[in-house]
C-alpha cells in the first residue's frame, strides 16, 4: 500500500516482495503516485519519475 501525503512525501506499508515499497531517501515534492501488483511509480513536481519494484 502506498499513500501520497499532502506535504508531497510518500508513505508505504505492507508487503515488499519486489522492493515496491522501498522509498528512496529524500523522495519529496511528489505530485502523483501509481501502483501495481509489483511496482510503485512516483511523479515529482519537476517532471522526473521514480520507480521501484519488479523490473520485468
Amino acid at each position: 500500500m502506498v499513500a501520497l501525503k499532502a506535504n508531497g512525501t510518500v508513505t508505504v506499508w505492507r508487503d515488499n516482495w519486489y522492493g515496491q515499497t522501498d522509498v528512496p531517501a529524500g523522495l519529496n515534492e511528489v505530485t502523483a503516485i501509481a501502483t501495481g501488483n509489483w511496482h510503485t511509480v512516483a511523479l515529482k513536481a519537476d517532471g522526473t519519475v521514480v520507480a521501484r519494484g519488479h523490473n520485468e
